[in-house]
């Protein structure tokens, strides 16, 4: 997934200008379900914005997350171009796909 969603933006930032917070504290402070809460932190955990260490969430540093997305964003134009160079895909596709 290369867009962010705005929820996990504005969970990652109430970290990082806090310093980190448990799920609950997040909670509370952002007027988010702890079950919603929770589904973002693990996506940010995945995404390799978050470190959770002992129930307490730490933001990645902005530099390593501008890395991170940099990266999808170099392998998604890599795609595009292969895509672009076959254009013959498109036509194979509709053969074996209909």
């Amino acid at each position: 997934e290369l867009g962010v969603p705005s929820e996990e933006v504005r969970v990652y930032f109430t970290l990082l200008t806090s310093g980190g917070a448990s799920a609950a504290e997040l909670s509370k402070a952002l007027n988010i379900s702890e079950t919603d809460l929770d589904a973002v932190l693990t996506r940010l955990c995945e995404k390799g914005w978050l470190v959770k260490r002992e129930g307490y969430y730490i933001p990645t540093r902005p530099s390593t997350v501008l890395r991170i997305e940099a990266a999808k964003l170099q392998n998604l134009n890599l795609i595009k171009k292969v895509l672009e160079k076959e254009s013959d895909l498109e036509g194979i596709y509709v053969r074996k796909f209909g």
